[in-house]
């Protein structure tokens, strides 16, 4: 779990006694969360909020940008602006982005990302690693995303936990054009190299918590981040989040994304 996550809920729930009736509930929901921060651990994020949300809170998954991240995005649907929004601000973060940032381009038909941009709108993106995959088959994805999480282990060595953090933006192209048990298998592969290097992954799905697709998935990931909109003027935010980890049975209440 992320530092300012942690920090979050338990503002929260200073804030709204109606986070979580029993305090050791609570605290035995964050102990978990932090042990998958040092064990590695991987995220299921989902809901039917708008795109802008899923990006906001991926962001948050990235990590701290004054905080040392490899950062791994692994894209099939994502737009250029929406990676930039999750790159940390270069005047705090501690290397340049190019030097702790990739980019592993699955989108069909192929379009590259970091290089058909304009650059002068989106500078951010200059010098940024990007690897376009040519396998129409999902063998290809989760070749390239284990070797770039083995690879930046080895470059990085020693690595320390949570230091690689991962994100795949996103799921629903993959459901589409392949079966679940092709999805689940490449799951089950890439989300074992991330638990073998302490690594963060989060991956995206746009699909609410009831869908039959994310009931299917769910046993796949530690845990399960739940969004949704709601009213500003009423709440004071826009969007919510909810967390929950499936086998300790613990779900947390809404808080602010």
């Amino acid at each position: 779990m992320i530092s300012d996550e942690l920090s979050q809920l338990s503002r929260g729930e200073q804030q709204e006694d109606s986070v979580n009736p029993a305090n050791e509930d609570l605290q035995q929901f964050l102990s978990l969360l932090q042990q998958l921060k040092v064990k590695g651990c991987n995220i299921l994020v989902v809901g039917d909020p708008a795109r802008n949300v899923f990006t906001e809170c991926s962001n948050h998954l990235f990590g701290d940008d004054d905080a040392l991240r490899q950062r791994i995005f692994a894209v099939t649907d994502a737009h250029p602006e929406s990676i930039v929004d999750r790159l940390p601000d270069p005047n705090v973060a501690p290397r340049p982005v190019s030097n702790t940032t990739t980019v592993l381009n699955h989108a069909g038909p192929p379009r590259s990302i970091t290089a058909a941009t304009d650059l002068d709108t989106e500078p951010a993106l200059a010098g940024i690693e990007e690897i376009q995959i040519a396998d129409p088959n999902l063998q290809g994805l989760q070749s390239e995303l284990i070797e770039a999480i083995e690879e930046t282990a080895w470059e990085n060595d020693p690595i320390r936990p949570a230091e690689i953090r991962v994100g795949l933006d996103s799921l629903g192209p993959l459901l589409k054009h392949y079966p679940l048990s092709v999805v689940k298998r490449f799951l089950r592969k890439t989300t074992s190299t991330v638990l073998q290097h302490d690594a963060m992954a989060h991956y995206l799905l746009m699909e609410p918590y009831g869908h039959d697709y994310v009931q299917e998935l769910t046993s796949e990931f530690d845990a399960i981040v739940e969004l949704r909109s709601v009213d500003p003027e009423t709440n004071g935010h826009d969007a919510e989040q909810r967390w929950r980890v499936p086998s300790a049975g613990l779900t947390m209440d809404w808080l602010p994304v």
